[in-house]
Order: structure tokens, then C-alpha cells, then sequence
């Protein structure tokens, strides 16, 4: 899933006006993928779990894309 920035979250520009979201089968998938994006990148949000019941972190990679990172809890 795609997600484009609004003013909301800050300042728009070219390297923040988009995010990618992944949804993995597990908490030990979206560790995995988190920290190896996070590999030479920024941790905008550390995984955690959510309000919303889910596990979820913000990470930008060394190429400046943002990711959502999360796994549904049942």
C-alpha cells in the first residue's frame, strides 16, 4: 500500500511525500524487515505496539523512503 504526506505530518518535500506499508504474517517478520531497513537509515517511530491493537514502527532507509512496518494482532 501507497500513502502520500499531508501538511499534517510536516513540511512536504521531495523525500517525505510518500510511504510504503508492509503487513507481515508476524512479529518476528516485521522485526526483521524494520531493522534491516533501518540499516544505514533513520527510525522515524520505534516498533511498538499500537492504540490500535497492531505492532507497528516508521522507518526511512539509506535512500530516504519512508516504510510503515506492521503486523496485525488478533
Amino acid at each position: 500500500m501507497g500513502s502520500d504526506t499531508s501538511g499534517l505530518w510536516g513540511n512536504v518535500i521531495f523525500d517525505n511525500n510518500f510511504s510504503i506499508s508492509v503487513i507481515t504474517e508476524s512479529e518476528k517478520e516485521t522485526k526483521r524487515i524494520f531493522y534491516l531497513l533501518s540499516d544505514g537509515g533513520q527510525v522515524i517511530m520505534p516498533l511498538s505496539k499500537t492504540f490500535w491493537g497492531d505492532y507497528f514502527g516508521m522507518v526511512r532507509d539509506k535512500f530516504s523512503i519512508t516504510w510503515m512496518v506492521s503486523n496485525k494482532s488478533n
